[in-house]
């Protein structure tokens, strides 16, 4: 855990939570204490209360009558493993450094593609994959642990000059080469061993960014 240990009933209602917004619910303390087996709302309040002033969750309504509805922070996500990593930024165009390790994650649910354990997402620099429709500012899916097929796109890794490219690859295995191709004229091929090339993930999916919007938009899978 990225978190300190919470106690048992804290961490079974974060947990509660968590799976509800992964089915797209957004829960009540009701609907919680009712799941949980205690006798009603009142006896989830204090976990609730000590996992907002923890920061791990966001807790509207609950005033006057009101419903409360309840929602994981960022600290609440990254205490259970949830949503996807940002692993950095990675050129697409020349060689650039590797993605560096990053707190940030996707937490909104409309931000999610189908994703598995493992997966990882990076943020692109540059315009050389313009033409295969990926923009500098959007937000990739790698999976890693894949062979890619040929002309998948992929982040490799140059172990030997401590960097990384986001390439379409061709890879020759019988004669131990790899081809990293872009999809913009200004940016030539590059043909290398496989010996120095390490295939870091290969795309599965691609999270649109608007210029100018913070938010990501339009997600879709390649």
């Amino acid at each position: 855990m990225s978190e300190d240990a919470l106690p048992r009933r804290q961490d079974a209602l974060l947990r509660l939570i968590a799976r509800h917004q992964k089915d797209g619910m957004v829960p009540s303390a009701a609907v919680l204490a009712q799941e949980m087996g205690l006798a009603g709302e009142s006896s989830v309040t204090p976990a609730l209360r000590a996992l907002q002033i923890k920061g791990y969750l966001h807790v509207e309504g609950g005033v006057r009558g009101r419903q409360r509805f309840i929602r994981l922070t960022p600290r609440g996500v990254r205490y259970l493993l949830e949503g996807l990593p940002v692993l950095g930024r990675i050129p697409a165009g020349a060689i650039g450094r590797a993605p560096q390790a990053s707190s940030r994650v996707v937490v909104s649910l409309d931000e999610l593609l189908e994703w598995e354990v493992g997966d990882y997402l990076v943020e692109v620099e540059g315009d050389s994959l313009v033409g295969a429709g990926i923009c500098p500012g959007d937000l990739v899916l790698l999976r890693p642990g894949q062979d890619p097929q040929p002309g998948e796109i992929a982040a490799v890794h140059i172990p030997s000059a401590s960097g990384g490219a986001l390439k379409r690859v061709f890879v020759d295995a019988q004669g131990g080469k790899i081809c990293l191709k872009a999809a913009h004229p200004e940016h030539p091929d590059q043909q290398m061993s496989l010996s120095e090339v390490r295939i870091s993930g290969v795309m599965r999916g691609l999270i649109r960014r608007c210029p100018g919007d913070e938010k990501a938009t339009s997600p879709r899978a390649d």
